[in-house]
């Protein structure tokens, strides 16, 4: 993506936001962060938004149902019809990106990944998320995924931060000072 689709699609991310205020909520923000993951995992799948031989009526309905099991309220639907009508359908992977990064700064909310390699239990992740929330100074939302190929250890990472402490780790660094 340029600099410039990127510098318009956070715009109107900032808009929605500034438009919407409180009613976009913390829930709303959990699933537009899903939707964005997904948007991103199936761009290819998206590509056929930005021709032009496809009626909006059919693009319309097309997101709708996209977005429906995201739990998409009305408000996210006027941002993809202001998109459509412009002619920008195309930024909405960004847009819903940078929905999710303005709404976890203003709020200070970090979204983490806890990968273990072994199973843990819920008072596990609870006071991983504790560890994270005092070291951050603000609200955590997870993911837990059990990852074997740290061998034995963990690994807590978002967009800006990792920490690490597992076998894996270990190893990579054994291997690589022996270069």
């Amino acid at each position: 993506m340029s600099e410039y689709a990127s510098i318009v699609a956070k715009k109107y991310a900032q808009a929605f936001l500034n438009i919407a205020g409180d009613a976009f909520t913390r829930d709303d923000f959990k699933k537009a962060c899903v939707l964005e993951l997904f948007l991103r995992q199936h761009r290819a799948e998206l590509f056929f938004l930005r021709s032009p031989v496809e009626n909006d009526q059919v693009k319309e309905i097309f997101l709708e149902h996209l977005m429906a099991p995201f739990g998409a309220r009305v408000q996210l639907m006027l941002l993809v019809r202001v998109l459509m009508r412009q002619h920008r359908l195309f930024l909405l992977p960004a847009v819903a990106r940078f929905l999710c990064q303005l709404y976890a700064e203003r709020h200070a909310i970090s979204y983490f990944f806890i990968e273990s390699s072994h199973e843990l239990t819920a008072d596990d992740c609870v006071v991983l998320v504790d560890f994270l929330a005092r070291m951050t100074h603000e609200t955590i939302f997870y993911e837990y995924v059990k990852e074997p190929r740290l061998i034995a250890g963990i690994r807590l990472h978002s967009d800006r931060l990792l920490w690490e402490y597992s076998i894996h780790k270990q190893l990579k660094l054994i291997t690589s000072s022996g270069r």
